[in-house]
């Protein structure tokens, strides 16, 4: 009787410490999903992560006031590259009217590069548009030009932004609403 009883005893001593204890097992994190520790010299069949991504936006500049009325949108399509850079193209059109210049309206293509640097960047960008003015010149004409802008951002993203910047060649520039100044916002989908 003695011999089952120090065997009772002895069971609820290893028995009683599982239920009131717990343990992380290496495999799990603390919510208990499963954390794959592989390096890519134990796993060759791992896929290889993507050093960029497909992006999508459109930006836009508009102004609505008495002197000078513009509505301008560019949509693009490009490649993200880790946060750092982004290149894309797309097509872009627009319609004005200001005291300066008459009504205006521009169609055609963009290609830029932005330099992303935390939530700032640096872009470069080229428009090769079919423009016209009705004060300038009653033709279209197309009209290529380098555009430099600086600008903000919202989030790390890049989901929302703001940029300010310059028009390089004269004859796009007098065929604008505001001169050599542009500013845009921006929005990836």
């Amino acid at each position: 009787m003695k011999l089952l009883i120090r065997h009772i005893i002895l069971l609820i001593i290893f028995v009683c410490p599982i239920n009131y204890s717990w343990a992380q097992y290496d495999g799990l994190d603390s919510s208990h999903t499963v954390v794959r520790k592989t390096k890519s010299a134990e796993d060759p069949y791992r896929e290889k992560s993507k050093s960029y991504v497909v992006t999508r936006g459109l930006e836009s500049m508009f102004n609505l006031s008495n002197a000078s009325t513009l509505i301008e949108a560019a949509p693009y399509y490009g490649l993200w590259f880790k946060n750092l850079l982004t290149v894309a193209g797309g097509i872009h059109g627009s319609a004005g009217l200001s005291s300066f210049t008459g009504a205006t309206s521009s169609i055609g293509v963009q290609t830029f590069a932005r330099i992303n640097i935390n939530n700032f960047f640096l872009q470069t960008e080229y428009r090769y548009s079919n423009m016209s003015s009705s004060i300038v010149t009653s033709d279209r004409q197309w009209i290529g030009s380098p555009i430099v802008l600086i600008g903000l951002s919202y989030d790390s993203d890049f989901s929302a932004w703001g940029s300010f910047g310059l028009i390089t060649n004269y004859k796009m520039a007098e065929r604008s609403p505001f001169g050599a100044f542009v500013f845009r916002f921006g929005f990836t989908f």
